[in-house]
């Protein structure tokens, strides 16, 4: 059965991270928590690069204090040519998604819909004037096997959506840990914080 797109407007149940960065603060100030209570703020938060091997590269950061992820890429020049953000759940399921290109323009908002189980369901995308303009669709047998069925939508036509390979269609979603990975041969992944992310530096600046 495929239920609706879960809407979450609003900021997700659980303990208010700017409240809990004022108690930490004040415990390290005061001598009662320690690097324990500083390392486990670190935990929370989670940064790695992929180079890809045509020298662009993807920065992510997974924020579990904020339910967020974010997600930048840079083209072989250093300039900004995408930038994802999301909304994640207290299991780090994303709930709602926003897409930009280059200039920080909107192309597109996602949703996305889960099972009892906590399964995807769906992913439905919008274009920024609200229209529907691709669902990928997650079947799942008796045994759990699950299969994908991606469709394409033309806004403000009649024709029916057109079916597209699912090996095709672009992820949303690429960083690890945060629904899977779909990584390029030849990619190589940073996670030690040895690394820093360019400032974002988009295509009409640098002309």
């Amino acid at each position: 059965m495929i239920c609706h797109p879960i809407h979450h407007r609003g900021q997700p149940h659980g303990p208010n991270p700017l409240l809990g960065a004022l108690v930490i603060g004040c415990l390290i100030l005061a001598g009662i928590a320690g690097p324990e209570a500083a390392r486990a703020e670190r935990e929370d938060v989670r940064a790695r690069m992929i180079m890809h091997d045509d020298g662009s590269r993807t920065y992510s950061r997974l924020d579990r204090n904020t339910h967020e992820l974010g997600e930048t890429v840079f083209d072989q020049r250093e300039v900004l040519v995408l930038y994802k953000q999301f909304r994640l759940d207290n299991q780090d399921r994303p709930l709602l998604g926003a897409i930009y290109d280059g200039g920080r323009n909107l192309v597109a908002r996602i949703e996305y819909g889960y099972d009892n189980f906590g399964r995807m369901l769906e992913e439905r995308m919008f274009n920024p004037r609200g229209q529907v303009i691709r669902r990928v669709l997650y079947l799942y047998d008796a045994q759990g096997n699950r299969t994908v069925r991606a469709m394409d939508y033309d806004p403000g036509q009649q024709a029916p959506p057109r079916e597209v390979n699912p090996s095709e269609v672009e992820p949303t979603i690429v960083t690890p840990d945060v629904m899977g990975s779909r990584l390029r041969e030849g990619d190589q992944v940073f996670e030690d914080g040895s690394f820093e992310v360019p400032r974002a530096t988009t295509r009409r600046q640098r002309r």
